[in-house]
């Protein structure tokens, strides 16, 4: 995700999950959750192999080896043609 520094885009995307609402990610599960919601209506999205979660490294993770198995390679030739990795 890429962030618009000025404050407006605070003001419209932040301010009132930080301060408006209690609770770690302002009540929501996760902050992802929260972006989820936020950005739905306005989000490009990119395919998930250009923005690949860490989890695909980390063997407790849900999404372990993914990409992996999809493409049928190795960990070191997903890392090597990943775009973005998603901590």
């Amino acid at each position: 995700m890429v962030v618009d520094p000025r404050n407006n885009f605070f003001e419209t995307h932040f301010k009132g999950v930080l301060d408006g609402r209690g609770g770690r990610w302002g009540g929501y599960a996760s902050e992802m959750d929260w972006v989820n919601e936020a950005f739905r209506d306005s989000i490009v999205m990119l395919p998930g192999f250009h923005a690949l979660l860490v989890g695909e490294w980390c063997n407790t993770d849900g999404i372990y080896r993914y990409w992996q198995k999809y493409f049928d390679k190795s960990s070191s030739w997903v890392m090597e043609h990943a775009s973005l990795v998603h901590f």
